[in-house]
């Protein structure tokens, strides 16, 4: 598949150094989505607008209860990525140790691409939420307009 060529490559011909820096930039995104998510959740719990129909009260609870399983995701997303951090050592050591090597490249690509993945459910989930507040908020306007 070309698509994990272009991925092999990628890792292959970045630096420790590099490789360094974009660890630390997912392990600061994850701590602010994770940040991010508790005040959502406790937006959405604790909101004190009124969903209009059951529906919406439905809506909201399936809501908050997805965000709350993807926050479950962080912590273990977050130790492995620390882990990975960690082992940056086999790659800037004199040693050369052309398989630990490879494979922390490896790990490195994996990881890449369950960050990626994390950060588009929970991009995908926010939009969500803010169109559901959005849209409790416009009714509550409307109820407060026709009182």
């Amino acid at each position: 598949m070309k698509t994990d060529e272009q991925h092999i490559k990628y890792a292959e011909w970045k630096s420790a150094d590099e490789l360094h820096e974009i660890t630390v930039g997912w392990i600061s995104e994850l701590k602010f989505s994770k940040d991010e998510q508790l005040f959502l959740q406790n937006l959405i719990r604790n909101y004190p607008i009124t969903p209009i129909s059951e529906i919406e009260v439905k809506e909201s609870k399936e809501t908050a209860d997805r965000l709350a399983k993807l926050y479950e995701q962080i912590d273990p997303l977050l130790k492995k990525i620390t882990n990975h951090n960690n082992e940056l050592l086999v790659l800037v050591d004199s040693e050369d140790q052309l398989e630990e090597e490879k494979e922390y490249k490896q790990t490195h690509r994996l990881l890449s691409e369950e960050v990626n993945s994390y950060l588009e459910t929970y991009k995908a989930h926010k939009r969500i939420i803010f169109e559901l507040i959005k849209s409790f908020i416009k009714k509550e306007k409307v109820k407060r307009i026709s009182k």
